[in-house]
This record gives C-alpha cells, sequence and structure tokens, in this order.
C-alpha cells in the first residue's frame, strides 16, 4: 500500500506503484584516470576506459496511482520538450 503524491488517496493492497519523474538537472562527469575494472569472461576481469561525459539526472521521483499515472506521464513530457538536447558541459 501507498499513498498516490498526486491526489493524495491510498491505494488497494498489491497494487502497483507507478513511479514518474518530476524533476531533472543536468550532470556531467569526469572522465576517469585509470581504467575501471568490468565484468570479463574466464580468470581475467576485463578493464574498460570511462571517458566521461554528460547528460541528466533524476531529482525527484513521485508515486502515483494507476488513476494519475496519464496525467503525470504527460507532465513529465511537457518537461522533456522544454530542454534542450543536450545538456551543458562544464
Amino acid at each position: 500500500m501507498y499513498r498516490c503524491d498526486n491526489c493524495n488517496s491510498v491505494s488497494t493492497a498489491r497494487a502497483r506503484a507507478n513511479r514518474v519523474v518530476t524533476e531533472i538537472r543536468p550532470k556531467s562527469y569526469a572522465p576517469q584516470s585509470r581504467p575501471m575494472r568490468g565484468g570479463g569472461r574466464g580468470r581475467q576481469p576485463a578493464y574498460r576506459e570511462t571517458p566521461g561525459g554528460s547528460g541528466w539526472e533524476a531529482v525527484k521521483v513521485s508515486v502515483v496511482c494507476a488513476d494519475c499515472l496519464p496525467e503525470a506521464e504527460t507532465r513529465f513530457q511537457a518537461l522533456l520538450e522544454g530542454l534542450t538536447a543536450a545538456p551543458p558541459i562544464s
């Protein structure tokens, strides 16, 4: 059971909680100075280069009921349309 963040109603037992991102922010990742250990086959681990980069990070995630899900998804789509294609690199 959970309480919907949109309509503030309590869900029924075993009802699926739908999580929707409501706020995002730009995030930049610095390149690593040495390769990071990743999954490899056999006994030797594989080492991968991590070049860094930029992207988006979720700031706030809301839990909504099935009735409020379409409205919350349209609000998130409107938020995405208002943003530029790529975050600024700093």
